[in-house]
């Protein structure tokens, strides 16, 4: 059975996700589920799947377009903008401002991986192709959150050593998960509640890589 359409001010976000079955995949499941909200009690910690945001709320699908129908449209797409290889390098932790930023791994802005956002905001974006870029440019930073709070940064920063040193454990537990190919790029209603925010359609691109560097 087929998706409903979606109506004009359900607006999705497009996020490239490691393959669910991958260690890379668990690793940061554990991470953002068990390792985060332990070292930060104090916050009520949202439990989300991990992702590299591609573009945020940009994505109206058409009148009477269902998801399924507009990963089919875009099916001969992403498949060529991946063409070069695409390769996701994951970095340092970093402790951010904002409440989806918190806490996240930064990834490396590479020119791949920019060519594949410009193509995903896109999609949606009246301003065209020079106005996508510029925006991937000076706004865009790629990153895999693992902890969505309103904490003070101070807080956050006091467990950073906690928290990566259970991170390098559960690396050591699921040691491929520091080298892993495939991915998948979902179609998020992420003008749900976070709760809700599960693929409506997903789209596979088995030859990226993800490269976990720290």
């Amino acid at each position: 059975m087929s998706n409903p359409p979606s109506t004009a001010s359900e607006h999705h976000s497009l996020w490239l996700v490691p393959l669910p079955s991958s260690p890379l995949y668990t690793t940061l499941q554990q991470t953002i589920h068990i390792t985060a909200p332990t070292a930060y009690p104090k916050t009520i910690a949202p439990r989300f799947p991990p992702h590299v945001t591609l573009t945020a709320g940009t994505i109206n699908l058409r009148p009477t377009e269902t998801p399924s129908e507009f990963f089919e449209r875009l099916s001969w797409d992403f498949p060529r903008i991946t063409r070069p290889k695409v390769q996701v390098n994951i970095g340092e932790l970093h402790v951010g401002e904002i409440f989806f930023q918190k806490l996240v791994l930064v990834c490396e802005k590479t020119r791949p991986l920019c060519d594949m956002a410009v193509y995903a905001r896109c999609l949606y974006d009246e301003g065209g192709q020079k106005a996508c870029e510029r925006w991937v440019e000076e706004n865009w930073r790629p990153h895999l959150s693992l902890l969505y709070s309103n904490l003070p940064e101070s807080d956050v920063r006091a467990n950073l050593d906690e928290v990566n040193a259970k991170i390098q454990e559960a690396k050591l537990a699921h040691p491929d998960s520091c080298l892993s190919k495939g991915a998948e790029v979902w179609l998020v209603p992420t003008f749900k509640e976070i709760k809700d925010w599960k693929p409506v359609a997903k789209q596979e691109l088995p030859d990226i890589e993800w490269i976990w560097k720290t």
